[in-house]
């Protein structure tokens, strides 16, 4: 993969905006199905039966209202930042530190890092260890999804658009 040097933010591509985020946004609904399927099955089980939500989560549960600004920061701030942040910046800065032509254990190694530091930024620290560790495995695969529409799509609004779709449904269903 060649790295444009000549813009400012070569993974700021806005070509085939709307293909890119239509495909983004069926991805997040994925996304959503297979987070509430694993949630699901993991409160099936004892060790993880009474964990409480993430602290955004439980801000939801407790206001029990829809939250204009809370839900603009879920659904639009965030993934907005994130993104920008982990599929634009330091997936960009990764590129420019491997070799010119970018083979596939060094894609491997770029999707993990990027997935496990994506998935690092999510820990909550007002909340358990056990709650930490039962969340982390879908914000992980969440972050090799994203990275690989990334790829996919050179594209920066299709993963945006998967995540503020798999967090829009989550945070549907948590207010549900």
């Amino acid at each position: 993969m060649e790295v444009n040097q000549n813009k400012l933010f070569p993974w700021a591509n806005v070509d085939g905006l709307f293909y890119n985020t239509i495909v983004g946004g069926i991805t997040g609904i994925g996304i959503y199905k297979i987070d509430e399927y694993y949630l699901k099955n993991m409160n099936s089980i004892p060790f993880f039966k009474d964990c409480e939500p993430q602290k955004t989560y439980q801000n939801i549960l407790e206001s029990k209202k829809n939250s204009s600004m809370l839900k603009f920061k879920v659904v639009c701030f965030h993934p907005i930042l994130e993104e920008a942040v982990f599929r634009g910046l330091f997936r960009q800065k990764q590129i420019e530190s491997n070799e010119k032509v970018e083979n596939i254990l060094s894609k491997i190694n770029r999707y993990v890092l990027n997935s496990a530091v994506f998935g690092i930024s999510h820990y909550d620290f007002h909340r358990s260890f056990r709650s930490n560790i039962k969340i982390s495995p879908p914000i992980f695969l969440s972050g090799m999804v994203f990275n690989a529409l990334m790829d996919t799509t050179e594209c920066i609004a299709a993963p945006t658009a998967a995540h503020s779709v798999a967090n829009l449904l989550s945070y549907k269903r948590t207010i549900a």
